[in-house]
């Protein structure tokens, strides 16, 4: 090799593409170009300077390598190892990680879990690698693999940087990545209708579409309004009072999954209040407009209050999906439904489990309250509808109701009528103690996968399989016109 000086323009004279800069939703910008530049550089070196060292080379390197990110790197690591047993909801040892700010401060020993560039001196290392069987974290768990502690070692070596925004955000949250949707201006074929939701003076109705919610004209039924930037699939819609604000739930299955605020006045989307790896599949909004409750394919139930969108509490519910929620009437309770077969109570102040009702014999698909707030119907995947109260017995004198063989998909209250949409494509209004069906409905050709009800005038409205959105006047006892809820 010759030794000529290093000739900077060698560098500058390369053709780079323009610098770009990638970004997740909620990230700080990374710049993608400088770790091309440094590759660059140290195989110049390589190759003219003749009295560098191999080793030279390597710290070079070295030096140059990326910052391991919190948001990236740590913060799934933890939420998938940790965060189960150290969270709002169940901090054991006093200890929480489930947000950053929460992982600096001490449990129960006061020891500091993180001493910046010292990872022998932080007490959450330390509980990471020590041979002590009972203090070694996770408990009762795999440990941690020599790379996933190694990399904790790292970033808190690295000074235990945090490149997120907002220290106080769920660490699930910050490490989940948003997924980009691009909405069509026309839809070539109608979508499912998987969620629906009436304004409170009905004239609005809030349609689920491919990354948006579509508003329509119930009167005219034309489309109204569009509010996009929301998640790919919308599996639940709820109107806050008084009628200016939608909350939005979905994701995208074994993804994400996310919680909105949706400003329908100036139709955009307004407040993330949730992201999750996986797609959420329930909402509800409690009468007094208090409270905001989610559910999903986490197993998890949570509640935000209302109406400054903060986590109330977090529970892990359910050994299996949370197909559905419903408050009671006085707001006090909270119902669930789950694949685990089992229906529950909570107290929607504290999130403690009140009563659970197990006597199903498949998936509950669908929870509703009673309009007397003292029963609760819930409906599953073998078309039996259970009547239970407040301590989770069931009304062992009837028995279960069983309108169909198929499931029952979901349950509505209106007034003293409960209404029931059923796997083989029927939708049925049960009397007041979800006994007796008292008319059935026939939504077209298609399955109904959801529906909802306008008060005043009494309007059931379902939405289908093939996207076709259906309204029946209860007063009149005549069916509208139908729709598709897909923009053309």
């Amino acid at each position: 090799m010759d030794s000529q000086p290093f000739d900077p323009t060698l560098i500058q004279g390369c053709s780079f593409p323009a610098e770009q800069r990638h970004r997740n939703a909620g990230d700080e910008e990374v710049p993608g170009i400088q770790g091309v530049r440094a590759s660059l550089l140290g195989l110049w070196l390589f190759q003219r300077l003749s009295r560098c060292s191999f080793a030279v080379l390597l710290a070079l390197g070295s030096a140059h390598a990326a910052d391991i990110s919190f948001s990236n790197q740590i913060a799934p690591l933890l939420t998938e190892k940790c965060v189960e047993c150290h969270r709002l909801a169940k901090a054991k040892g006093g200890y929480r990680l489930d947000t950053f700010e929460a992982l600096n401060k001490p449990g129960d020993s006061d020891e500091k879990p993180l001493v910046a560039s010292k990872p022998n001196a932080s007490g959450l290392y330390k509980l990471l690698v020590t041979d002590v069987d009972d203090d070694r974290m996770p408990r009762k768990a795999d440990p941690l693999s020599k790379a996933e502690i190694e990399l904790i070692k790292r970033w808190i070596s690295d000074g235990a940087k945090f490149d997120g925004k907002d220290p106080k955000r769920l660490l699930s949250d910050l490490s989940t990545k948003r997924i980009a949707v691009n909405t069509p201006a026309k839809y070539p074929s109608p979508l499912p209708v998987t969620a629906l939701a009436a304004s409170p003076d009905g004239k609005l109705l809030a349609a689920s579409g491919y990354g948006e919610v579509t508003l329509w004209d119930t009167a005219t039924q034309r489309l109204a309004g569009r509010i996009g930037n929301l998640p790919e699939r919308v599996t639940a819609l709820r109107w806050l009072a008084p009628g200016t604000t939608l909350a939005v739930a979905g994701g995208t299955p074994g993804r994400s999954g996310e919680l909105w605020l949706a400003d329908v006045a100036q139709r955009k989307a307004l407040k993330r209040l949730l992201t999750c790896p996986d797609t959420l599949q329930c909402l509800a909004v409690s009468p007094d407009g208090k409270y905001l409750a989610v559910g999903g394919t986490d197993n998890h139930v949570r509640l935000f209050d209302l109406p400054n969108g903060k986590l109330r509490w977090d529970v892990e519910g359910h050994a299996d999906w949370v197909m559905a929620l419903a408050f009671s009437p006085d707001s006090q309770l909270l119902a669930s439904a789950s694949r685990d077969r089992t229906a529950r109570l909570f107290g929607a102040a504290n999130g403690e489990i009140k009563a659970t009702h197990d006597t199903h014999a498949a998936a509950v698909l669908s929870v509703v309250f009673a309009v007397d707030g003292q029963h609760v119907f819930s409906g599953a995947a073998d078309g039996e509808i259970h009547s239970w109260n407040l301590e989770g017995t069931g009304d062992r004198k009837h028995g279960p109701a069983r309108p169909t063989r198929a499931g029952v998909l979901q349950l509505a209250e209106g007034g003293k009528r409960i209404f029931a949409s059923l796997a083989d494509k029927g939708v049925v209004e049960l009397d007041a103690e979800g006994r007796k069906v008292l008319r059935s409905f026939t939504p077209g050709t298609a399955r109904v996968e959801t529906l909802t009800f306008i008060n005043e005038p009494p309007t059931l409205i379902t939405g289908a399989q093939n996207g076709e959105v259906r309204l029946w006047d209860l007063k009149e006892d005549k069916e509208r016109p139908a729709f598709v809820a897909s923009p053309r």
